[in-house]
């Protein structure tokens, strides 16, 4: 049998590409093009770590980066893309082993899923269903206070 014919062990196979791979891809060039993005995602990880804690959120860690470049130093250049907050936990954990665990890694989603044809991010604009119903109940509690 050979591998046309579905030979299991057929290593030689090519992988098929993955969202993963696309997202890989797509950070690898921004890291490129960014490294003072890494430097902060590091500087801020390690006051984390120095106050004392164990474990920490690489999402917060890229929400005080976007504080950091957007609020306090007014240079908001750069575009985060959350579909980096993984990587760089991954690489945070590769480039200081001692802290190996700091963030707590999960399996991508993206591993299930095809790359696609574009890296074109999706976003739904639509106001949610029950928008008018929970702005009017938020309004109720401003009422009250």
């Amino acid at each position: 049998m050979n591998s046309q014919d579905g030979d299991l062990f057929d290593w030689s196979a090519p992988r098929r590409r993955t969202r993963t791979d696309q997202i890989l891809d797509a950070f690898t060039k921004f890291h490129a093009e960014n490294p003072e993005v890494w430097a902060l995602f590091q500087r801020f990880a390690l006051n984390v770590i120095s106050s004392g804690r164990a474990n920490y959120s690489a999402n917060a860690i890229f929400e005080r980066i976007r504080w950091h470049t957007e609020i306090e130093t007014n240079s908001a250049e750069v575009k985060l893309s959350n579909n980096f907050r993984a990587y760089y936990a991954r690489m945070f954990h590769l480039a200081h082993p001692l802290h190996d665990g700091f963030f707590r890694n999960r399996k991508l989603r993206s591993e299930e899923s095809d790359a696609s044809d574009t890296d074109a991010q999706v976003f739904n604009t639509e106001p949610p269903s029950e928008e008018e119903a929970i702005i009017k109940r938020l309004k109720d509690i401003l009422e009250k206070l």
